[in-house]
């Protein structure tokens, strides 16, 4: 996370769980960003992030990645197609270094 701080990134999450059990997540990974609730799927149906290929019908997002500039606009993203596709934490700071030279 040092390095995200360095490049003046700041990290926020977003999912479907409720705030407790998002915050007993960032209790038990010391995860120190904040995980915001999208218990309501909202934010998840509106950036079209709803899985809806989920096989056991659970509500499961796609995992998703996006550096959204100063402006408020979407620079950068990455959308998986499961769970284990994901960005690595230095594909999103490449991603950042390569904005920031723009």
């Amino acid at each position: 996370m040092d390095a995200f701080v360095a490049a003046g990134v700041q990290v926020w999450a977003v999912a479907p769980q409720p705030v407790a059990n998002n915050r007993a997540l960032r209790e038990r990974r010391g995860l120190p960003f904040p995980i915001l609730a999208d218990e309501d799927l909202v934010v998840i149906h509106r950036w079209g992030l709803f899985n809806d290929l989920d096989p056991q019908q659970r509500a499961i997002p796609y995992p998703a990645a996006y550096l959204i500039g100063q402006d408020g606009l979407v620079a950068w993203r990455h959308v998986g197609l499961d769970t284990r596709d994901r960005p690595g934490l230095d594909e999103i700071l490449t991603a950042v270094r390569e904005l920031g030279a723009r």
